[in-house]
């Protein structure tokens, strides 16, 4: 089985040559992980930036690794909402 490795920056697949031994995880794999590690070595040690809005309703956040100086982009979709109430009447 081949491994799928995420793209670049470029729409190109990211593969060992730049990463050394280590192949980044999928995309997938990352979100199984919460966001929580590294796409690269898996450390907890990260940072990110602001989220923005993007066209279509979705935001995105930069992501860095302090510890392999990775950096990615994140992606959030809206999937609905939560725990809907209705507000105090007005006085």
């Amino acid at each position: 089985m081949s491994k799928i490795f995420p793209k670049g920056p470029d729409g190109k697949p990211l593969t060992t040559d730049e990463f050394g031994d280590h192949p980044p995880l999928a995309s997938y794999h990352y979100a199984a992980y919460h966001g929580l590690n590294c796409p690269v070595c898996m450390s907890e040690d990260l940072g990110f930036s602001h989220a923005r809005v993007n066209d279509l309703g979705t935001l995105s956040q930069r992501g860095s690794c302090n510890g392999c100086k990775a950096i990615w982009s994140e992606e959030y979709v809206l999937t609905g909402y939560k725990n809907l109430q209705r507000g105090p009447e007005d006085v």
